[in-house]
């Protein structure tokens, strides 16, 4: 499967903003009389969100795209779990990028909540042309060996909940067809070829109990995956690997909400290099830190100055080892940084703004998309 990279996504208010003046009504909080595009996406027809897409991703380079958001209000929008008022709407996607380093991404996709969210639907189809480096799995180079990534995949997961409660279970399928290319730019010798297929078949559990899926201030999600790579799925490579994702929020006051996260991919088997489990964090460039084990942490303290304006500082810590046993005995890798968002959706929790992250090669600034980790 290809590495998640982090994109970060702005909504699009100098766009909205233009139209405001034509519809006051439907770009105006009638509580606050602040700007707010709930209406417009929950109750107008045509409710489609043009969202410029910044890519700061250090791996694949500077760029932008664009991507079409559509919200689906849920017939049924309260909800009989305890730990959230409302069920949050579905969501369809469309995305296109392009970047500085002759890398794209174009793709769609659907996050769905159904049956008054006891039934989670998630859908990915994509392709891509990525133009990375291969810094060696296990290594801590400097210098990174040069390729290109040709993929195409889709991706399919569905969780059912647990009676009343906060718990789901699930499955998730993964296939992708990928053409990695090393130009070695040796005379006389061409470009190495390799094409493969990727496939995983995953059993999945959850417990979510955030009271709002786009910018929490309190609550547990907890997602444990573990997946099965081999040829019985459509793959062609044979491995194992858990992944584990678990995130808190804690409001210390009114005003001041903390965040934890703590990640962990454990990979065994026939890895290959381009899906071997990295470091993930903020200011450092996906892919830069890769091993069969890797563990990331994280806190984050926000600040809301007033209902709409939010205000935040973060650090971070990864390790990447080869043996889980041995995974603190290497040097962590460290980010840190600040950043802020605007609640412009405020019905649904929905925030947008940007975070300035210093890793240990460089400083990136992201455009952020929610508070959610």
């Amino acid at each position: 499967m290809i590495p998640t990279l982090r994109f970060s996504f702005v909504l699009s208010i100098i766009l909205l903003t233009a139209n405001a003046r034509a519809l006051p009504d439907l770009f105006t909080d009638p509580d606050d009389g602040m700007f707010d595009i709930s209406q417009f996406l929950l109750d107008y027809p045509l409710g489609v969100l043009p969202v410029p897409v910044i890519v700061t991703e250090p791996a694949i380079g500077e760029g932008a795209g664009v991507a079409a958001l559509f919200f689906h209000d849920n017939d049924q929008q309260q909800s009989s779990t305890p730990s959230q008022e409302e069920v949050p709407p579905s969501v369809s996607a469309l995305v296109g990028i392009y970047t500085n380093k002759d890398s794209w991404i174009v793709g769609g996709g659907h996050i769905g909540h159904y049956k008054n969210d006891d039934l989670r639907y998630v859908g990915a189809l994509g392709a891509a042309s990525l133009n990375l480096d291969f810094y060696g799995v296990g290594k801590d180079s400097d210098a990174g060996l040069s390729f290109n990534i040709k993929a195409k995949l889709i991706s399919q997961e569905v969780l059912f909940r647990l009676g009343s409660s906060n718990w789901f279970l699930g499955a998730d399928y993964t296939f992708a067809t990928l053409v990695n290319k090393f130009d070695l730019e040796i005379p006389g010798i061409p470009p190495l070829e390799l094409e493969s297929n990727n496939a995983s078949a995953s059993a999945v559990v959850l417990y979510d109990s955030l009271d709002n899926t786009y910018s929490p201030n309190r609550g547990l999600k907890i997602k444990w995956e573990y997946a099965f790579f081999n040829e019985a799925v459509g793959g062609d490579f044979d491995y194992q690997q858990l992944n584990a994702r678990n995130q808190v929020h804690v409001p210390l006051t009114k005003h001041f909400i903390l965040g934890l996260r703590l990640d962990g991919q454990f990979a065994d088997g026939e890895v290959p290099f381009y899906a071997a489990p990295y470091i993930d964090m903020k200011g450092i460039p996906a892919m830069r830190y890769q091993d069969l084990n890797v563990l990331n942490g994280e806190a984050r303290l926000t600040w809301l100055a007033t209902q709409r304006w939010h205000f935040n500082v973060f650090s971070g810590g990864g390790w990447a080892a080869e043996n889980f046993d041995e995974i603190f005995d290497s040097s962590p890798k460290n980010a840190y940084g600040i950043g802020m968002r605007y609640l412009a959706a405020k019905a649904i929790g929905l925030s947008t703004g940007f975070d300035i992250a210093k890793g240990p090669e460089d400083t990136v600034f992201y455009l952020g998309f929610g508070r959610n980790f």
